[in-house]
């Protein structure tokens, strides 16, 4: 092949281009960033051989034939969640064709692709992705995704994608190169570097963002988007970024109705209220609280932040069925529960308190015998115990001022 080097021009906007001729579908390229070195196209629509290595030129054209595909609603939606390279042994898009006709039997009705955004390795859940316009080569070609979701139209079947809007993965990751603005440490972040949303040199990281979601929905037909993670899409501007990508979301489905769900661990209501109201214009999100829940009292699991869940399972689970009444509630999730949340965060206090007071004892048997200084024990230990406790008695003290017991 033939290898050319290609000036750009500055543009005002910060931006440079440069209109090349001659160049087919398939062609590589790279950019070359002073003399930083050689890297792909932060928007590039595949990369066949990964994130480390070249972008290619792609033909994006594709004969549809679910012109008569009107989208989706919410309501009465079941939803199989699905990883393409683990749903077949092939693990391809064209792989997965085949196995449509059973999940329409089966009583699916939209099909949760997880992240397909390119990786780094083979195998990956997708929740690292860097390239955010390309599907994962491992997938199959770039129209592969676009043949499955022509095909599940054909079935009656909805197709919408996962993605991460939160953060990019750390490996094969270069848009720092390109710009010091795609980050901010202004922000916490469990998974990285947080996106910057609203400070210096935003506007065109936002850009960046609510144009992919509309890719997804406008070029491959993809009837809405699970968004990952809400509660650490970080935005103090006048407009949240998600409120924004909401509307230009539903206005690239064009005639199509299109379903947006937040994953938001604190479960913020604020997530789908109408954009009108300042709220995100978001269709649902997940209830994690059931959903920890209900895993705790199938499978019994009781690790990390499930514990104190293996204690509220019953309030959670065992009464989700419950009429409504006054004297009922106190749930944020589930208002008609019997019984007042109140009781089953007293019960998670009293698994964590007894281990506060065995380091206590401990350390006393420590000063008494030794004079080995117990005191620092105490020091960090009897305030962990004393809010525990004013929590409980808080607690209690709205469970008994509004029980309603049944004779």
């Amino acid at each position: 092949p033939v290898r050319r080097l290609i000036a750009m021009q500055p543009e005002d906007d910060g931006f440079y281009r440069a209109a090349v001729p001659a160049v087919a579908p398939g062609a590589r390229y790279r950019y070359q960033l002073d003399d930083i070195g050689l890297f792909p196209d932060p928007a590039a629509r595949f990369q066949p051989q990964g994130p480390h290595a070249a972008s290619q030129l792609i033909d994006c054209r594709f004969e549809w034939h679910d012109d008569g595909w009107r989208g989706i609603g919410i309501e009465g939606q079941v939803i199989y969640e699905m990883h393409i390279g683990a749903f077949t042994a092939a693990g391809t898009f064209d792989a997965a064709i085949a196995h449509l006709p059973y999940l329409r039997e089966l009583g699916v009705t939209v099909l949760e692709i997880m992240p397909i955004a390119e990786f780094p390795g083979r195998f990956n859940w997708g929740y690292d992705g860097v390239c955010m316009f390309a599907p994962y080569h491992g997938y199959g070609a770039y129209n592969a995704c676009k043949r499955f979701i022509d095909a599940a139209h054909r079935h009656g079947l909805a197709v919408i994608l996962d993605v991460v809007y939160n953060h990019f993965g750390p490996d094969g990751n270069y848009l720092a190169k390109f710009s010091p603005h795609y980050f901010t440490d202004r922000y916490s972040n469990e998974w990285g570097d947080a996106i910057n949303y609203d400070g210096e040199g935003s506007g065109a990281v936002r850009e960046f963002q609510i144009d992919n979601a509309c890719y997804w929905i406008g070029q491959f037909h993809f009837d809405g988007l699970r968004l990952d993670a809400t509660q650490s899409i970080h935005d103090s501007g006048p407009r949240h970024v998600l409120a924004e990508l909401s509307d230009r979301a539903r206005r690239a489905a064009g005639s199509r109705r299109i379903i947006l769900i937040a994953e938001n661990e604190p479960q913020q209501v604020h997530c789908l209220a109408d954009t009108a109201q300042r709220g995100h214009g978001l269709d649902a999100m997940w209830n994690d609280d059931f959903h920890h829940s209900a895993r705790v009292a199938l499978t019994g699991k009781r690790e990390a932040y499930l514990r104190d869940l293996s204690l509220m399972m019953q309030t959670e689970v065992g009464e989700v069925t419950e009429p409504s009444g006054p004297g009922r509630g106190g749930s944020s999730t589930m208002p008609h529960k019997r019984n007042p949340v109140g009781c089953a965060a007293v019960l998670t206090v009293a698994v964590r308190v007894p281990p506060l007071v065995a380091t206590m004892l401990a350390g006393m048997v420590q000063e008494h015998e030794r004079a080995l200084g117990g005191w620092q024990a105490e020091w960090d230990t009897l305030p962990q115990l004393v809010t525990l406790a004013a929590g409980a008695l808080r607690q209690m003290t709205d469970v008994v001022a509004g029980l309603q017991v049944d004779a």
